[in-house]
Parts: structure tokens; C-alpha cells; sequence
């Protein structure tokens, strides 16, 4: 609806086409002042066309009896619903290309839920024997944590990670060294190395956490870090490198340098993120 100013003017308001209405004055300075403005024929049949938009919108008959129908047909809107938007789909929240409908609290959550990388737990696994294999990582993975607990073992090997595919898990090729305050650097060869020199004495206990990056999909190329540390001394053990695999990741084993010695305490677990 477009402004309708009222017919007459006060001087020098002539030409401005959105000049408010006034009220009349008796003692006005002039004609216009003392008369007061008055609507043109155009106001009130923009108003009542309005009004009647409203009340046919809403599906009522225009009734002249009856004074309440822009109250009930405006209610009757809000109860309803009415907009000239309609609610996004699911699929459509989830796609974010659609500019028209409108987005619930609902479909907002979502979307968001739909572009948060989720974070798959593996199962928490007591150790025992030589080596502990966790299975089934699925294609894709970018990222993957390896969880360690209080690992003891009987002998002093090097706590080890070794990475596999469907080929099952290489034992060659690692690129890097693990190191401990004072202790010369240990290089890495059949594995990742977590800790270095385990030592199997009564509470020497091992807890940290090694993280494992793709840095290149076509390769099956991926970066390593690993922090761990020991109970009993303050003393951290930090190792760093990279292995490329022959195929997709898709196995862990947690196991010692040797092979050969046997976990008799700890836990471990792995999760991964797409």
C-alpha cells in the first residue's frame, strides 16, 4: 500500500508527496492551518482495500454487520501458520542450497549434525599376550587416536604400533625416533615407537597417546605423533614421523618392538574421525 498524504497542503508542503496530516486549528496562521488536512477518496479506498485483503485472505465472506473481522481473520492467520514461506526438508537443511524456505531450530541442528565429522569409538581392550589388533577402520578415515592406560609388560622392549591394509600389518619403513629427557633418541624400524626401553619393574607403568594423520589419500601416506609418559618419575616420552602404507588403513597393532614380550597389565583403545 502505497502513501496517500491528504489533499490539501500547508504552504511550501505543496509537492512532498509524504506531507503528514495535521489537526485543525482555530488560530492557525493560515487556511490550511485552521481548516486541518483532510483524507481524498484515494485513502480510504487503499484502507479499505487493505482491510479487505486481509479478511478475504483468511477465507471470510466480508460481512458489514459484523466488526470483528480483521481481528478474526488476523488471528485466525497467526493460528494457522499462514507465510508465504514454506519449512525446509531435512534434505534440503542438510544440502544448504536452498535460499527460499525457512530453516526450524529443528533443521539447523541438522545441518550441523550432518557436517560434524563424527568421532567413532572403538571398543576399550585389557592387554594380553603379544599383541592387542584392533580391525574394521573403515575407508576414508582421516585420523586416527591410539589410547594407551597403564601398559606394563614382562620384558623391556619398545612399546609399538604397527599399521595395516587389507595386506595385512607392515613391519618395515617407519620413518622417525621416539626420545626421552637425557636418553638418547630411539629410530624407529617395524613400528611406530610410543615408549621406548619399557622397563618391567613392579609399577612402572606406561599411559599416553599416539595420533595418527593422512596427509595424502592417493599415497596412503600419514604423519605420527606420540606423547606418552611413565607413573612411578616424572619422565615423557615423544616420538614423531610418518609411514606410508601399501594400501587403506584399515588395522592397528599394539605390540612390543621384539614381538616377543607379553603385556601383563593395561588397557587400550582406538577411535577414528572421517
Amino acid at each position: 500500500m502505497k502513501y496517500v498524504p491528504p489533499l490539501n497542503a500547508l504552504p511550501g508542503d505543496e509537492e512532498n508527496d509524504n506531507r503528514s496530516y495535521w489537526n485543525a486549528d482555530p488560530n492557525g496562521l493560515n487556511e490550511a492551518a485552521q481548516q486541518g488536512a483532510y483524507p481524498s477518496a484515494a485513502f480510504f479506498n487503499a484502507l479499505l482495500g487493505e482491510v479487505m485483503n486481509v479478511i478475504t485472505g483468511a477465507g471470510l465472506a466480508p460481512d458489514q454487520a459484523d466488526l470483528t473481522q480483521l481481528h478474526t481473520a488476523i488471528s485466525q492467520m497467526i493460528s494457522d501458520g499462514q507465510s508465504t514461506y514454506d519449512i525446509a526438508t531435512e534434505a534440503m537443511a542438510i544440502a544448504g542450497v536452498d535460499n527460499e524456505d525457512i530453516m526450524t531450530a529443528l533443521r539447523v541442528k541438522q545441518a550441523i549434525d550432518a557436517r560434524l565429522e563424527p568421532i567413532t569409538l572403538g571398543t576399550k581392550t585389557t592387554l594380553s599376550g603379544t599383541a592387542v589388533d584392533f580391525t574394521g577402520i573403515p575407508a576414508g578415515v582421516k585420523q586416527v587416536n591410539v589410547m594407551f592406560k597403564e601398559v606394563s609388560t614382562t620384558g623391556t622392549d619398545r612399546l609399538t604400533v604397527q599399521l595395516g591394509s587389507a595386506g595385512g600389518f607392515e613391519t618395515s619403513n617407519y620413518y622417525g625416533a621416539t626420545q626421552t629427557d637425557g636418553v638418547t633418541g630411539t629410530p624407529w624400524s617395524n613400528g611406530c615407537v610410543a615408549v621406548q626401553n619399557l622397563n618391567n619393574g613392579g609399577g612402572v607403568l606406561y599411559s599416553g597417546l599416539m595420533i595418527l594423520s593422512l596427509m595424502d589419500a592417493a599415497s596412503n601416506l600419514w604423519a605420527i605423533n606420540s606423547n606418552c609418559s611413565r607413573y612411578d618419575v616424572p619422565q615423557a616420552y615423544y616420538g614423531a614421523g610418518h609411514k606410508q602404507l601399501a594400501g587403506v588403513l584399515d588395522r592397528i597393532r599394539i605390540t612390543t618392538s621384539a614381538g616377543s614380550n607379553t603385556f601383563d597389565e593395561g588397557e587400550v583403545n582406538i577411535s577414528w574421525e572421517a
